[in-house]
């Protein structure tokens, strides 16, 4: 009756309306339909210590299956909100069914003091609207007895914990009698390090892990830091209880290494210097670079930067420096590799794989032929070598007579076609240039040198 008044009372204001709403009519009619039936049908469970917990949601042909866990079923209830008669009925591991005694007060009723493995569901004019299965879970605890870290053989990557407890078994029955098991939840805490670009550096991070299922080993990546860890039941802390358990404190070994460079950039038109790649910090010598190692300190205890040639491998090193940073300038020609070794405090766990790649260019040097200086400025109105890895220069230019113009020995540097401040006239002039390359090589160019002006 309750439902035809209010479908009936539903028509009435969607027909007055219908001369506006007329193309929506239908879509109000089953909206409100859908509404009556479901939006105001659902159960309200209450009791025990703190709020009652959804542990468990099954679909038994159309209707839905919850389990709850109540901590204690002090003033335990379940209420169930919607239209028609209500009648309420439980069962058991037995699976048999047998109405229970309630109270209906309009469109909601009520039972009371619940009884912990039972399911609970209510009919409405005969139609089932679902199922709650109350357990209480004080008769449920978990036992923690130890919480144990044990090292294999990955000890320096990963880290097993052997939990002892004792954890019974919360089953629950669906109407067909096929049982379920709550999953149970754990978490565990520790603390560890971890790298922060912009620091930059590493930081003490705690951890929270999250378990779920039977618990006995636990398999983590090995912390960077020395911490305890804690163990503790989820269901538990939902309600308000301490129950958790702690390790001895453990001794961290892993490491982890993380590196930077700065390097000393020249920037010289005429060298061919290209900046550095992420693959490559190489380029032409003499490469200026500092390199700064950073790791879980203080577990990590002890640096080593390893300079060596590719070719030679990093058991021939041609330099090793037991500090973080280290500064370093390459002269010969040839590949390099940077590495950063970090070792923790009792010589177990290293970390080898930082390195930086450096291929210093072969000596090269380039001599033009014109130049056009004061006719057009920024183009070709030098004379400048194009070069690579020289460590020293000297370039003289003499007239045809054999006089001294100018000189310099800084091959990013060059003549402007001047000499004491005024341009020298156009026509042939002659250069002598010495020099030698970071990888030996000694260069000795004799040449002449065009310079092109208009009158």
């Amino acid at each position: 009756m309750f439902l035809t008044q209010i479908l009936h009372s539903s028509f009435f204001i969607l027909h007055y309306k219908s001369i506006i709403f007329a193309p929506m009519k239908k879509i109000f009619v089953l909206a409100l339909w859908l509404c009556t039936l479901s939006c105001f049908a659902q159960y309200t469970v209450t009791g025990g210590q703190g709020s009652p917990l959804v542990v468990g949601e099954n679909s038994y042909g159309t209707k839905k299956f919850q389990v709850y866990l109540l901590y204690g079923l002090n003033a335990s209830s379940i209420s169930f909100d919607g239209p028609g008669s209500h009648q309420w009925f439980r069962y058991n591991n037995s699976l048999t069914p047998e109405t229970i005694p309630f109270t209906q007060s309009g469109s909601r009723s009520e039972i009371t003091n619940l009884d912990s493995d039972y399911a609970y569901y209510v009919t409405t004019d005969g139609i089932v609207e679902g199922y709650i299965w109350i357990t209480d879970y004080t008769q449920y605890p978990v036992a923690f007895q130890s919480l144990e870290t044990i090292e294999s053989d990955d000890k320096c990557q990963f880290l097993k914990l052997l939990a002892g407890m004792s954890a019974p078994e919360i089953k629950y029955y669906l109407p067909n009698g096929s049982p379920g098991t709550v999953t149970r939840k754990y978490t565990l805490n520790y603390e560890t390090q971890q790298w922060n670009q912009s620091l930059p550096g590493y930081q003490v991070i705690d951890v929270t892990k999250s378990l779920a299922g039977f618990v006995r080993e636990i398999t983590i990546d090995a912390p960077l830091q020395d911490t305890k860890f804690t163990l503790s039941d989820d269901f538990s802390s939902h309600f308000g209880i301490d129950n958790k358990i702690e390790s001895a404190a453990y001794k961290a070994i892993a490491v982890s290494a993380q590196k930077s460079y700065v390097k000393q950039e020249r920037d010289n038109p005429n060298e061919d210097n290209p900046p550095p790649t992420e693959g490559d910090l190489g380029g032409s010598a003499p490469i200026d670079i500092t390199f700064t190692g950073y790791a879980n300190k203080p577990v990590a205890s002890f640096f080593v930067w390893k300079i060596y040639k590719k070719e030679d491998g990093p058991d021939n090193p041609i330099v090793r420096y037991t500090d973080e940073t280290l500064h370093y300038v390459f002269e010969g020609s040839g590949t390099y590799i940077a590495q950063l070794e970090v070792t923790d405090r009792t010589s177990t766990c290293i970390d080898t794989s930082q390195t930086y790649t450096i291929t210093v260019y072969e000596s090269f040097i380039d001599v033009p032929n014109v130049f056009s200086p004061a006719t057009s400025p920024g183009v070709n109105d030098e004379f400048k070598v194009a070069y690579k890895s020289i460590s020293k220069f000297t370039c003289t230019i003499l007239n045809r007579w054999g006089n001294q113009l100018y000189k310099w020995d800084d091959p990013a540097q060059g003549w402007d076609g001047k000499v004491n401040g005024k341009y020298v006239p156009p026509g042939t002039y002659f250069y002598i240039i010495q020099a030698t390359g970071s990888d030996g090589v000694e260069y000795l160019k004799k040449g002449h040198v065009n310079i092109l002006r208009p009158k």
